[in-house]
């Protein structure tokens, strides 16, 4: 009996050990649950999204995780059981991922990405989506997410632009971004222009990234970068969009465009073209003072009025071919042409000496400018590993231009203005050829965790510019003049980038070597190393600071260099200058950025430092003649802070605003300017509002304005310009929209005032803008599925496109 109670004992106490055992196992079992968080439409990464893990039974909450800027999340050592995870975030449907297991033989989870759909609620019917303009600091750009409220305000990327903070479009399409007008436009990360930015449907476009200070990869000369980043949603059969445009006959802006493109799953065809067209009756003042340091003091005054007007055409087109899962080509063509011209271009001079009239003639002036240049490129891109591509271009571009301007003065008697005593006529005519050949290449790769970004460009440039005047008085003479300009351009850089803990960085430098020869006789060779650092820190609630620093090099262009002279008027000559040199310019950044329930504010601080600058340069002749051109003049100084903001006032009414104030110093030579040390504060202005209406209309408001400006010699300034519009979309494909341009009737798009010692000038040009409006219907069309697409590289010599203002 003791033998078999002893037993039963010793039973007991090995089950109840290996029970212990095992419980304790099961207490020590843990494991780890991957995830990501996407956008349910886009299917774009969701950083800093809340993700709860809760117990299954009772759902109470065990852990937590905010997801990283990837909208990757990982919820380390969790114990094995059965769960459910709960994900939100702010403007999102919440979702929820039901039996999440951990145990001995599960202890890693990996969770499918969690879509997360819009929220929409129902507002006097108002369909408000809870969408914030989202400004997310990267180490080299700021990235903001388009929301439904801004696709359907505006009817182009382009028109999109105008609601994106320190970004500025006007009423003729020119853009500035942070007062920066030198602009390079990207489309998923390769080099495009403007005009195809604007032939973009803005319900494609996903997020827009500015970089206000851009590393090595992109080229030195270029003052800000813009990337629109499209949906991943792609798209097969026949696809495309019309825009036709209305507007006043006389204040005209017109941007008609039209585009089309088939595709499947290994072949893409497209093309495109967009007009734009604008004439308005322009105005020039003039009013020029010396005084009696000179030996005939005088004051002139020019004032002239005439119809102007430019057409602007692109046209793209090309085949994207798909030759394997990493592997593609592509052929692109392009085609551009400008058109400007000045209508009975009338204009009045007098010269007073003492306030006596001692010279009255008036000019009357027609004037042509055409432009046709042709693009075309082969594309080849490898993706050899994740991380790892390679890709070459091969790019050849012509352009052809004519410039005829016909004068013709006439003289009167200063005693009897209406007496007419002498008449003379003039033609100029100037021809421009220019050639440009290139290859680049790029190549990115991971080493460990640190990305490695190289590439090199290798280009030739030729330029042929022929000038000849004829004035058909007695004497008939014929002048005429030959501008050659030839460019060897080669340029590599490499480029780091790289995460310590919280703190992002980038690093890299760019090297440019150029070989100049002018007229066959003059030869110019430059070599410049270019370095460029970033510097980020994210912290909670949506919070980071960033640094950034870079060199930039301003290279003169081909006009700026080009001698031959041009008579502006009877006392004013311009030309270029064949020996200047490149400026160098250093820039540094401190940025801080916060988003807050569904606002965002990023202020600013920037340092700039430029010597060798090149500017206009304005010297007087003992006879009085205005003599301009351009030189390296001395230093450039600018410091300033700015505060960028995008403030969803009201559920219907959002606002995004940019100020800017700074300061700029300018010292050169004292000889030359009144002053030896020339300082301005100034500031520049803008904003942009967006009310949802009834009905699926959006209310549009923008206005535009810089105080006064200086640079060496000069004191630049432009009127205030505000414009309202509407939008009204009709289902899913027509769009009406419209803008008007109340209050202004005379708008001076710029002013310039130049000051030297014993001199004053003051020139402003206007147009006439009373009643501008322009009314735009646009039909979308979709026949198909999905398709690959490839995004090409446009880049070359380009004009400027837009107003000419």
């Amino acid at each position: 009996i003791m033998s078999t109670k002893f037993t039963l004992v010793a039973l007991l106490l090995v089950c109840l050990t290996i029970n212990s055992s095992r419980a304790v196992e099961t207490e020590l079992i843990t494991g780890e649950i991957h995830g990501k968080v996407v956008d349910g439409t886009s299917s774009e990464p969701i950083p800093y999204a809340s993700v709860a893990l809760m117990q299954a039974e009772d759902q109470s909450l065990v852990t937590g995780v905010i997801s990283d800027e990837s909208g990757e999340y990982i919820l380390s050592k969790v114990p094995a059981g059965t769960y459910k995870l709960k994900v939100t975030f702010m403007g999102y449907k919440p979702a929820t991922i039901e039996d999440i297991s951990i145990s001995r033989t599960n202890r890693t989870v990996e969770v499918k990405p969690t879509a997360l759909e819009a929220e929409i609620t129902e507002l006097d019917e108002v369909s408000v989506t809870q969408e914030r303009l989202k400004g997310e600091e990267k180490i080299d750009r700021t990235v903001f997410t388009i929301n439904d409220d801004i696709r359907k305000a505006s009817t182009s990327g382009i028109d999109m632009l105008k609601h994106i903070p320190s970004v500025t479009v006007d009423f003729q399409d020119n853009v500035t971004l942070e007062g920066q007008s030198n602009i390079q436009f990207y489309v998923d990360g390769v080099l495009r222009n403007k005009d195809f930015v604007a032939q973009l449907d803005p319900q494609l476009i996903d997020k827009v990234e500015l970089i206000t200070n851009p590393g090595v990869k992109y080229d030195a000369d270029i003052s800000a970068v813009i990337n629109i980043v499209l949906k991943k949603v792609k798209r097969s059969g026949v696809n495309g969009s019309v825009l036709v445009p209305i507007t006043h006959p006389d204040r005209a802006i017109l941007n008609p465009r039209a585009n089309i493109e088939y595709g499947n799953q290994k072949m893409r065809i497209y093309a495109g073209d967009r007009l734009h067209y604008e004439r308005f009756r322009g105005s020039e003042k003039l009013y020029t003072e010396l005084d009696d340091s000179f030996v005939d003091p005088f004051n002139y005054k020019k004032t002239g009025s005439g119809f102007n007007s430019w057409q602007f055409n692109y046209m793209n087109y090309g085949i994207d071919l798909f030759l394997g899962e990493n592997t593609s080509l592509n052929l692109l063509g392009e085609w551009r042409s400008q058109k400007g011209v000045s209508d009975d271009y009338h204009t009045i001079h007098s010269t007073f000496q003492n306030d006596v009239l001692t010279d009255y003639h008036e000019s009357y002036q027609d004037n042509l400018t055409t432009d046709n240049n042709h693009f075309h490129s082969v594309y080849f891109k490898h993706t050899i590993r994740e991380g790892s591509e390679i890709s070459a271009e091969l790019n050849y571009y012509t352009q052809t231009g004519r410039k005829e301007n016909n004068y013709t003065d006439v003289y009167f008697s200063p005693e009897d203005t209406g007496l007419e005593l002498l008449r003379t006529d003039r033609f100029d005519n100037t021809q421009n050829l220019r050639s440009t050949l290139e290859f680049k290449s790029d190549y990115s790769f991971m080493i460990k965790n640190v990305k490695n970004e190289t590439g090199i460009r290798l280009s030739q440039r030729w330029m042929s510019n022929d000038f000849s005047n004829t004035a058909p008085d007695a004497q008939s003479e014929v002048l005429y003049d030959n501008f050659k300009y030839d460019e060897n351009w080669n340029a590599a850089y490499y480029n780091l980038t790289g995460k310590v803990k919280n703190i992002s960085w980038q690093v890299g430098v760019r090297g440019e070597l150029s070989a100049i020869s002018i007229q066959d006789t003059l030869d110019i060779d430059f070599m410049t190393l270019l370095p460029q650092v970033s510097l980020s820190r994210n912290f909670e609630k949506d919070q980071s600071v960033k640094f950034s620093f870079r060199r930039q090099l301003h290279k003169p262009a081909i006009q700026d260099l080009n001698p031959f002279v041009t008579w502006l008027d009877s006392l004013h000559v311009r030309y270029g200058n064949p020996e200047l040199k490149p400026a160098l310019e250093n820039r540094m950044e401190l940025t801080y950025s916060k988003n807050f329930e569904a606002n965002y504010i990023a202020p600013k601080i920037y340092f700039r430092y430029t010597q060798n600058g090149i500017q206009d340069l304005s010297t007087i002749t003992p006879e009085g003649i205005t003599i301009i051109s351009r030189a390296n003049i001395g230093r450039e100084m600018e410091y300033g802070a700015g505060i960028s903001s995008a403030i969803q006032l009201f559920k219907i009414w959002r606002l995004s605003t940019n100020l800017t104030v700074f300061n700029r110093e300018v010292s050169s030579n004292q000889d030359l300017s009144l002053d030896e040390d020339d300082q301005k504060v100034s500031y520049r202005f803008d904003a942009s509002s967006i009310v949802k209406l009834p009905k699926d209309f959006t209310l549009i408001t923008m206005v535009y304005y810089g105080s006064p400006n200086i640079n060496y010699q000069r004191e630049f300034s432009r009127d205030l310009l505000g414009f309202v519009g509407f939008e009204k979309q009709f289902g899913e494909k027509m769009k009406l929209s419209a803008f008007y341009v109340p209050f202004i009737k005379d708008f001076t798009y710029v002013q310039v005032i130049t000051r030297a010692p014993g001199y004053y000038e003051n020139w402003s040009g206007h147009v006439s803008v009373q009643h501008l409006f322009s009314v735009e219907f646009t039909y979308n069309f979709s026949y198909g599925g999905k398709v690959k697409k490839i995004d090409r590289s446009v880049e070359y010599d380009q004009g400027s496109g837009g107003g000419r203002f």
